[in-house]
């Protein structure tokens, strides 16, 4: 049973994780597939908004760019912006967790990107790990251009990590300004 705001409780997480565990332990490999799996697979959620909240999200434009399947990018526009911030979400939240911050944001004139990571809100797959996360956000700063801040939550924060060195993934981004949330 999912708690308020939709997640759910971590003992009944931690049920389920020890029960696969104990299942699949006189086979590794099948438990090892199992568990991998497990954390591939983002469940589906909903996160309600709040009285001014709904207003905030209607008023942002979303459009889509493609790196190894559709990553939605919602974007807040102000007319003179001081600032642009990327928001990166953690694992299986979307973008709505920032509502609250977007308006915040835009209150001081800065121009709010938030980004819904693979297999997260409104972006499409169905599998979600750190490498994905990673090419999603580099394709989504080719798409977009600079930003003076990126702000990630949990897995959000390792991503943007992420995309601050070089790799396989990609070149090292500069940007003027990273925070990390719960990392």
């Amino acid at each position: 049973q999912p708690n308020r705001a939709g997640y759910p409780r971590p003992m009944d997480v931690l049920s389920a994780f020890r029960v696969a565990i104990h299942a699949t332990t006189p086979f590794p490999v099948i438990g090892r597939a199992v568990v991998l799996s497990v954390f591939r697979l983002p469940p589906p959620r909903t996160i309600p908004l709040e009285g001014d909240q709904s207003a905030v999200w209607e008023a942002r434009s979303t459009h889509v760019v493609e790196a190894r399947g559709s990553v939605a990018v919602h974007t807040w526009r102000v007319s003179s912006p001081r600032a642009r911030v990327m928001l990166v979400h953690g694992w299986a939240m979307n973008a709505r967790v920032w509502t609250r911050h977007v308006l915040s944001l835009r209150e001081r004139d800065i121009e709010v990107l938030a980004v819904d990571l693979p297999a997260h809100g409104a972006s499409g797959g169905h599998f979600a790990d750190g490498v994905r996360f990673v090419q999603a956000l580099h394709a989504v700063l080719d798409d977009v251009g600079p930003v003076d801040a990126l702000v990630g939550h949990s897995a959000g924060a390792a991503t943007s990590a992420g995309v601050l060195t070089d790799s396989a993934l990609g070149p090292a981004r500069r940007v003027p300004a990273v925070v990390a949330l719960g990392a």
